[in-house]
């Protein structure tokens, strides 16, 4: 989700994030903090820890704009390349699943069947068929769906 200044005032370290997307499993940042000497700032973030909370890494910065925009979008850029990369490594077409393709269930045991999420809760990304689909198998899976949650399955 790309966000902008007006929509986003949080901040790193002084730094004021004024434009950020997430793509994967981890967000490209771009911040400013004018009172810094290297004034614009460009890390990635991702929350995977147990807490959810923001792990920023990999910053760099420059009193030079357009060199850290090119970062941000060498950064984006790579991301992109990963996902296309992991996509082709799979063999299976990009291929959205459409509600024809599932069956709504509710007190069901899911252990071994495939699970297939609701794309809205899902980022553009990861709404493949290849994502969005899964077995359920063993602990790693609830044999039932969560009360209120929207799960289908396809037998």
């Amino acid at each position: 989700m790309a966000q902008n200044k007006q929509q986003n005032n949080r901040t790193i370290e002084g730094y004021e994030i004024i434009h950020s997307i997430q793509l994967d499993d981890g967000e490209v940042i771009f911040a400013d903090n004018p009172a810094a000497d290297a004034r614009y700032m460009v890390c990635d973030c991702a929350w995977d820890n147990p807490f959810g909370v923001d792990i920023h890494s990999n910053a760099v910065g420059s009193a030079d704009y357009f060199e850290m925009m090119k970062e941000f979008a060498h950064r984006l850029s790579g991301r992109v390349a990963a996902i296309a990369a992991e996509r082709e490594a799979r063999g299976i077409p990009f291929q959205t699943l459409t509600a024809d393709d599932c069956q709504p269930v509710k007190d069901v045991d899911l252990e071994g069947r495939v699970v297939v999420l609701n794309p809205q809760s899902l980022a553009p990304e990861f709404r493949s068929s290849i994502i969005r689909s899964r077995s359920a198998q063993g602990d790693s899976a609830p044999a039932r769906p969560p009360e209120g949650a929207r799960c289908s399955a396809r037998t």
